[in-house]
C-alpha cells in the first residue's frame, strides 16, 4: 500500500502538472470507485486546481468553491500521469480525472476494488474524513513521545492505526522498528522516553526527511521500491530492505520473515541469521536509545 513517503511523492508530481490548471472532466470506468453522492461529478467539473494534500493515507485535490476529490489508493490503487483524453484502461482502470494540463489515470491491480474515489463539499465534510492520527513529519519529539506512550497496544499496532499515527502502514512500521533495533511486540506504554524518541527519528528518516524533492523525468509517479536521492547525493530504496531476504514469495512469509528478523534484531547490536548479518545503520538513533553506534549494514 502507498504511505507517507509515496503519497509525498505522488503529492509533488501533481501539485507541478495541475496547480492551476482545470478539472475539465471525471470519466468513471467503475461504477464501485465513487463512494459518495452529492455532490455530483458534474458540480465538481470545470474548477480550478489550488493544489494537493495528504489526509493520513489519502490525496485530496482542493477546487474553487470549496469542492475536493478524495482518492484513497487502498493497497494496490495506483496513478498514472497520461496526454488529455487517454482511454481508462479496461482491464485494471478506475478512473480518469481529465485536466487541462493533461490525464491522470487511477488504476488497481486488485480485483476486490478497494481504492475510492469520493467527492465532498465543503471543510467540515473534508475533516469528517480525518482519521485524527498525528502526523510524524511534523510533530516534535514530545508530541510523538506522548502519542507512542498514551496507548495500550503494541508499538507496530501503534504506528499503523491512523487514527494514532497518519501515514505510515506495514511496510515502513516494519522499517522503522528494524532500524531502531526494538520488538513490534513492545508496548508502547512500557517506553522509556528515549526509545520513542529514537523511534520518532527513525520515523521521519524512513518517511523521507532526507529526500530531495522528485524529479520531472518520469511519465509515470514514483512506486515503493524505487530509489530516490538523498540530499547528500546518495541514494536509498524506499522502503530499504534487508539484504539477503528475499522477497519473491508470498506477502504472509515475507512479513513473518521481517518480523523474526525485528524480534532477534530487538536483543542485541548484531545478528547472524545463516550467511547474513544485520546491524543497525542509524549511528544517531543507537546513540539516542544509549546504544553503542554501529556503522553498518552488510551480507557477508
Amino acid at each position: 500500500m502507498p504511505e507517507l513517503p509515496d503519497l509525498t511523492v505522488y503529492l509533488e508530481h501533481l501539485e507541478r502538472r495541475t496547480r492551476g490548471a482545470e478539472l475539465i472532466a471525471i470519466r468513471l470506468a467503475s461504477p464501485f470507485v465513487l463512494r459518495t453522492v452529492t455532490p455530483t461529478v458534474g458540480q465538481v467539473c470545470g474548477r480550478s486546481v489550488l493544489g494537493w494534500h495528504r489526509l493520513a493515507k489519502q490525496l485530496v485535490l482542493s477546487l474553487d468553491g470549496g469542492y475536493y476529490v478524495v482518492i484513497h489508493l487502498m493497497i494496490s490503487g495506483r496513478l498514472r500521469w497520461e496526454r488529455v483524453g487517454t482511454a481508462v484502461p479496461k482491464r485494471n482502470g478506475l478512473a480518469a480525472l481529465d485536466f487541462d494540463t493533461g490525464t491522470m489515470i487511477f488504476t488497481e491491480a486488485s480485483r476486490k476494488r478497494r481504492a475510492s474515489l469520493k467527492l465532498v463539499e465543503g471543510a467540515e465534510a473534508l475533516a469528517a474524513l480525518d482519521p485524527g492520527g498525528l502526523d510524524v513529519l511534523g510533530a516534535s519529539v514530545q508530541e510523538f513521545s506522548a502519542r507512542l506512550k498514551g496507548v495500550n497496544h503494541t508499538v507496530k499496532r501503534a504506528l499503523t492505526d491512523q487514527h494514532i499515527f497518519a501515514g505510515i502502514g506495514n511496510a515502513y512500521s516494519d522499517e522503522i522498528l528494524l532500524r531502531a533495533r526494538m520488538s513490534p511486540f513492545k508496548q508502547g506504554s512500557a517506553l522509556t522516553g528515549r526509545n520513542a524518541a529514537a523511534v520518532r527519528g527513525v520515523s521521519r528518516g524512513a518517511c523521507g526527511m532526507d529526500r530531495a524533492p522528485s524529479g520531472t523525468g518520469r511519465r509515470g509517479f514514483p512506486d515503493q521500491g524505487d530509489s530516490v536521492s538523498r540530499r547528500d547525493g546518495g541514494a536509498r530504496q524506499v522502503p530499504a530492505t534487508v539484504p539477503g531476504v528475499r522477497r519473491t514469495g508470498t506477502a504472509d512469509r515475507v512479513r513473518r520473515e521481517r518480523e523474526q528478523l525485528l524480534r532477534e534484531v530487538s536483543d542485541g547490536g548484531t545478528v547472524a541469521r545463516g550467511s547474513l548479518v544485520v546491524a543497525a545503520v542509524e549511528g544517531d538513533v543507537a546513540e539516542a536509545s544509549g546504544r553503542p553506534r554501529v556503522s553498518s549494514l552488510s551480507a557477508e
